[in-house]
Parts: C-alpha cells; sequence; structure tokens
C-alpha cells in the first residue's frame, strides 16, 4: 500500500467520521491518526476546489498550493474538471487527496424542479458527478437535492420529487462505491434534525448521508 493509499484513506474515514458525528449532533471537530493514538488529535480540513486546473500543470500547482497552506483534502466539481485523467496523475503526483466531488448543476437543474425535463437534466449530471469523483479516485458527490420555491414547488415536491430523483442513481453509486452528501444549506428542506433523518432513510439506502447547516 503507497504512503498516498494510506493517508487517502485515514482522511476519507476521518471525514467521514465526523460528518456523521455531526449530522447526529455531536459536533465533532477533530479525530485521531490512529487507533493507538487517541490523545494524539488531528484536526482533517479540506476546501472546495472546482476544477481545480485546466492542465495537469495547473492542477499540480493548485493541489500543491492548497498542501502548503496546510490543507489535507479538496472537493473538486463536476462538471468542470477538464481532465478526470489528468487530474488523478496529479493527485498521485502531488500526495494530496480529492475526496469527492460538488454537484455543480444541482441549483439550476433541481431535483424538484416542476419541470420533469429540468429533473432529468438533473439526474443527469448526479450520475456524471458520480462518475467524475470516481474517475479521480473520490468517494462522495455532495448534492443539494432542491430548493422549497413557491407553490409549484412546495416542500412536498422537494421532497417527493427529489427522492425519486435520488433513487435512480443509487444503483451507480453503490456499483463505484460512493455516497451521497445531502446538503440543505439555504433551500428551506428538513431544517430540523428529525425531518433530515427521514428523508435520509426514505432513500432506502447506506449510500446516503446528510450534510447539516
Amino acid at each position: 500500500m503507497t504512503d498516498f493509499t494510506q493517508n487517502r484513506r485515514q482522511f476519507l474515514q476521518a471525514t467521514s467520521t465526523i460528518a456523521a458525528a455531526a449530522s447526529m449532533g455531536i459536533g465533532a471537530s477533530v479525530a485521531s491518526a490512529d487507533e493507538g493514538s487517541a490523545h494524539i488529535p488531528i484536526i482533517y480540513s479540506a476546501i472546495k476546489g472546482g476544477g481545480i486546473g485546466k492542465d495537469k500543470a495547473a492542477m499540480v500547482a493548485r493541489l500543491k498550493q492548497l498542501k502548503a497552506l496546510g490543507f489535507t483534502g479538496v472537493e473538486g466539481g463536476s462538471p468542470g474538471i477538464s481532465n478526470t485523467r489528468a487530474l488523478r496523475e496529479a493527485i498521485e503526483e502531488v500526495d494530496f487527496p480529492v475526496h469527492g466531488v460538488v454537484d455543480m448543476v444541482h441549483w439550476k437543474e433541481r431535483l424538484s424542479s416542476p419541470n420533469p425535463g429540468s429533473r432529468a437534466i438533473g439526474v443527469a449530471a448526479l450520475k456524471k458527478a458520480i462518475r467524475d469523483s470516481y474517475a479521480i479516485g473520490g468517494s462522495s458527490v455532495l448534492l443539494v437535492p432542491g430548493k422549497v420555491n413557491g407553490d409549484e414547488e412546495n416542500h412536498d415536491h422537494v421532497w417527493q420529487r427529489s427522492i425519486i430523483g435520488i433513487r435512480q442513481v443509487l444503483s451507480l453509486a453503490s456499483r463505484l462505491g460512493h455516497h451521497g452528501w445531502i446538503e440543505n444549506v439555504c433551500n428551506g428542506l428538513s431544517v430540523d434534525p428529525a425531518p433530515r433523518r427521514d428523508y435520509r432513510f426514505e432513500s432506502n439506502s447506506p449510500c446516503i448521508r446528510s450534510r447539516l447547516y
């Protein structure tokens, strides 16, 4: 096992543990380096990075910059990554993980849209985000599943339509070993913990997890 693979696994395990704890209201912000160093906490910090660079040279430069600044990971954006193979090579060269991507289409082509065509575009974009993340060695996609936006897109609409859309990508996510982080920032959906829990459980898949803001 390479140092990069080991470091990346530690990062992914730690961030998943922290996020899971936060979704339960625990508010964890640190993780130990391994089971034998429980008294030596390490803070893992990541930043959103979009496409990260137009080519491999730019990607390497950007990842080196983030690493030098003290970040331990970065989240890419899909669509937006110009060359997934080049980014994967840059990640390995710099030894700096891109642990997943943000679905960059989810606000415009919402899974909760009253327009079926827009919802279909949203599902296709989410599938592409999963494939892009897999291609660069990531394990997650961040998704804002919809937005409460008037009588044609009320809370019930957002809940029901987005669940239908999410279920259409679960087979792909499971096959590629990916999970989706459901984010509720500024969208009016399930701001209380209990409905957030119910929404996650209604997807009926361990691939779906929650981020609370």
